[in-house]
């Protein structure tokens, strides 16, 4: 079988939130080809459409500082301090991108800028904005239909049902990859000097829902071409358990949702002043 050829000026691996957003941001930048490809459905079968889409934003209003310093203490003073900095201080702009590209966020109608904010797990200072609406569409799946627009907006290509096999590089440097249909099966090589890696990370049948792709081969295929991995302990932080849980406990709960047992009586009370809103690792632990 002959193998196809394409090329791009910049190609995006992974279709969730991460990959749908660098497609977008490339197109701004001025990138006018612009490829994206995904081994299911683009933007429809990851973990980001299944996700409740709790976010922390950090809003003009909050302390930076005191926002940063929570994350760099939840991870043992191990993580990149420049990249906390980047995420949390670019967020606010964000947020005001996805409201002008309709998405909305569940508001009290006062303080915080009329935003319901409730507390992120394990992170005294930082905020999360709840139950993101897009049309009818609500949680992570309001989100990813927000910027599956956008991306049809900036006309990016689009492949797919494209499981991408290997990451070509010369001396360290992209060249492009080499991939497979999984519809025809045929092999096509996609020429690409800038690529961004979006795949998700190694939650293999993890514990929640959405993760049976994120095998994290985009992670492997970046070591065997030569990139330099680390941080990989903090691929996953969650503090839940397999057997507890479904996507958005700790919005559940703080919202009013109750714990009960076989019986149907609630426990937390007996086990933590909070109650059914005590941070998570405390009902699991």
């Amino acid at each position: 079988m002959s193998v196809e050829s394409l090329s791009t000026d910049v190609l995006v691996i992974g279709s969730g939130i991460a990959g749908l957003w660098a497609a977008i941001e490339a197109h701004r930048n001025g990138v006018e080809d612009v490829t994206i490809v995904d081994k299911a459905s683009i933007g429809m079968s990851g973990q980001s459409r299944m996700a409740a889409g709790a976010t922390i934003y950090c809003l003009p209003k909050d302390d930076l500082a005191a926002c940063v310093g929570d994350f760099v203490q939840a991870h043992g003073g191990l993580c990149r301090r420049d990249f906390v900095v980047d995420l949390l201080s670019t967020s606010h702009r964000r947020l005001r991108l996805l409201e002008s590209w309709g998405v909305t966020y569940a508001c009290t109608g006062s303080g915080d800028d009329g935003y319901l904010r409730l507390p992120a797990r394990g992170l005294p200072h930082n905020r999360m904005l709840v139950r993101p609406r897009h049309g009818r569409h609500f949680g992570g799946k309001a989100v990813v239909t927000a910027l599956r627009r956008e991306v049809a907006r900036a006309r990016v290509r689009r492949i797919p049902r494209f499981m991408v096999t290997e990451l070509l590089a010369i001396d360290r440097t992209a060249t492009g990859v080499m991939g497979v249909d999984r519809t025809t099966g045929r092999p096509t090589h996609i020429a690409a000097p800038a690529i961004v890696l979006a795949s998700g990370d190694c939650s293999f049948r993890g514990n929640y829902v959405g993760v049976d792709a994120a095998t994290g081969d985009a992670l492997h295929m970046g070591y065997e071409a030569g990139a330099r991995l680390v941080n990989c302990e903090f691929l996953s932080v969650n503090t839940g358990s397999p057997y507890f849980g479904f996507e958005g406990t700790g919005v559940a709960l703080r919202l009013g949702g109750k714990l009960v047992d076989a019986a149907g009586n609630p426990f937390m009370s007996r086990h933590h002043p909070e109650g059914d809103a005590a941070e998570i690792h405390h009902v699991v632990g």
